[in-house]
């Protein structure tokens, strides 16, 4: 992947307090990296935890771990904010609860 191309993205969900829990599927936009940050150098991991409603919207955004870099770290806020995820079902057939995401972006000038 060249760096014109998005940053490359691992999603990893987690459920808050439920260990055993099956993952929950999100989909991200992808992220261009900030010509801005490329000129400046910028490089790094950023995480963000996606707050998913019942509807598989992201209703509320954490930044758990910063690139160190503002405008990197707010290209993956965005592309977050927009995330999809499949809710999450307590039982098979049950209703549709609340959860939440772990995002991965890794911004990297050498791919």
């Amino acid at each position: 992947m060249t760096p014109k191309l998005a940053a490359s993205l691992v999603s990893i969900v987690v459920l808050s307090g439920c260990a055993s829990a099956p993952m929950l599927e999100c989909t991200t936009p992808r992220v261009a990296y900030p010509q801005a940050a490329k000129a400046q150098g910028a490089h790094g991991i950023v995480k963000v935890r996606i707050g998913v409603s019942e509807v598989g919207t992201a209703k509320s955004l954490f930044l758990v771990q910063s690139s160190g870099y503002p405008i990197l770290d707010e290209a993956a806020l965005d592309s977050a904010r927009a995330a999809s995820c499949t809710p999450y079902r307590a039982t098979l057939g049950g209703d549709e609860t609340a959860g939440t995401a772990l995002v991965t972006y890794r911004f990297d000038l050498t791919q």
